[in-house]
């Protein structure tokens, strides 16, 4: 409309997106708040990306749980996760699976070089990478572990991090 910012056209966007859906939270972490929204709102979309995936809160919540459970029992207790995906849905599910396993994420920039990935992956001590396809080759030096592959046979019970742990691990590239 004449007259708007494209800042109000974006919050009107998401306004009416979330129109309806129960908005009130006293969720101490991003996580909690997902797993809340999977159960008061579970087809709500929770992630639509730019291939135009569309992902459900509840099918984010199977994902991530079934993440979870492939990272633990494969490396015991996961400390940092590295994630090395194209941008895509499939980096929210791996965050916030990373965050259900009680883990730190650091992504790891697929387009990165070798060097740097290697170096992100000594100087963090990653546990494990999550990885796709197009990445799995990347890491030679660490376990991986292939989302596309990842079944939720295995799901934990989805339970949100402790408030307190550390959620992310970023590496700038030094200009900023």
């Amino acid at each position: 409309r004449p007259g708007r910012s494209v800042a109000d056209a974006r919050v009107q966007l998401v306004d009416d997106d979330l129109e309806g859906l129960p908005l009130e939270s006293t969720a101490p972490t991003v996580v909690h708040r997902i797993l809340e929204m999977a159960d008061s709102s579970p087809d709500a979309i929770a992630v639509d990306d730019s291939s135009g995936r569309a992902v459900t809160y509840a099918q984010l919540r199977t994902r991530a749980t079934a993440l979870a459970a492939e990272l633990r029992p494969q490396h015991g207790e996961v400390r940092r996760v590295g994630v090395s995906l194209p941008r895509s849905s499939s980096v929210v599910e791996a965050m916030v699976g990373v965050w259900l396993a009680g883990a730190a994420y650091v992504p790891i920039d697929p387009a990165t070089t070798s060097a740097r990935r290697r170096a992100i992956v000594d100087v963090a001590e990653l546990d494990a990478v999550v990885v796709d396809a197009s990445t799995a080759g990347f890491f030679d030096e660490v376990p991986t572990v292939d989302i596309d592959q990842v079944s939720g046979a295995n799901a934990l019970t989805a339970h949100a991090p402790d408030p307190d742990a550390a959620a992310y691990v970023i590496f700038t590239s030094g200009s900023s």
